[in-house]
């Protein structure tokens, strides 16, 4: 459900067997009874718009050296080892 208030009153009628949540519902729910999970971490990402001319990574040389700058593999090891 995309609204979160109804996704928990919808949760608390007995109508699902999971939810997620922000910290704060889950502390609620905590409080009701429930047992509560936290996920370890959040990932973003970053997605140029490359298919609009004005807009710099709509050149290949901002999105390769944009690659360049990231390194892939620490972040990928970084997940690892997290989960």
């Amino acid at each position: 459900m995309a609204d979160a208030v109804t996704a928990k009153a919808s949760f608390l009628g007995g109508e699902g067997d999971a939810l997620i949540c922000s910290p704060v519902n889950a502390a609620e729910l905590q409080k009701k009874g429930f047992k509560t999970a936290a996920a370890p971490t959040t990932l973003f990402s970053l997605a140029g718009d490359s298919s609009h001319t004005d807009s710099q990574f709509a050149k290949l040389e901002v999105r390769q050296a944009l690659s360049y700058a990231i390194d892939s593999k620490a972040i990928v090891d970084a997940i690892d080892t997290a989960f």
